[in-house]
């Protein structure tokens, strides 16, 4: 029976890898389940077997890239003590439209939202808005961990640092989504980084 479950599994991982190849490359407008099919070599009928239609693949693959981001942050924010966690998880984040395979074309995914269907792109939006409020909520806990450790002063509310935070990385990934951050910024990024650096130093984060 495992083994069963984990050959279901990876096939579930295929057909999404397979589907995203080609919405990348044809368009989700212009991929069908019987190409997505040919593409694997298997039949329309194991895709359907593991998906209601292609919209319930691309919503897989979004809510599989945003668990994997939860469950970054988490790992990446266990640990209250150390400085620069917060600024070191950020750059990191941001380094990934540049140097992760997978991470670049789900973003090229996304970027291609404008033509989805409206009701499927606002499904995915807030899919993407509930994954921030999760990180957002990660770390609030965070800051909240390392005031009650004395690492940082008690004066200052972690949910507005964390609101703050959040929300201009979240804003960069949003700009990367509809290809509006200039390939230049990577080049760049210390302009944003070093203060923000300096900032959660003067906090002792």
């Amino acid at each position: 029976m495992r083994r069963t479950k984990e050959a279901a599994e990876n096939t579930r991982k295929r057909i999404m890898e397979g589907a995203l190849d080609l919405f990348i490359e044809k368009g989700f407008s212009n991929t069908s389940l019987t190409e997505i099919a040919h593409s694997l070599g298997i039949t329309k009928g194991v895709v359907y077997w593991h998906f209601k239609n292609k919209e319930d693949i691309l919503l897989h693959i979004v809510k599989r890239h945003c668990e994997a981001k939860i469950q970054e942050a988490v790992n990446a924010l266990s640990d209250p003590m150390p400085e620069q966690t917060l600024y070191s998880f950020y750059k990191k984040s941001l380094n990934c439209f540049t140097s992760d395979e997978r991470f670049i074309r789900v973003y090229n995914l996304l970027s291609q939202n404008h033509s989805w269907p409206e009701d499927l792109r606002n499904r995915v939006f807030d899919m993407l808005h509930d994954a921030g409020l999760k990180e957002r909520g990660i770390v609030t806990a965070h800051i909240k961990k390392a005031q009650e450790a004395g690492a940082i002063r008690v004066d200052i509310e972690a949910e507005k640092i964390a609101v703050v935070i959040t929300s201009v990385f979240n804003g960069l990934y949003m700009l990367q989504t509809k290809n509006l951050l200039p390939r230049e910024f990577f080049m760049y990024d210390k302009l944003i980084f070093e203060p923000f650096s300096q900032t959660l130093a003067s906090l002792n984060l």
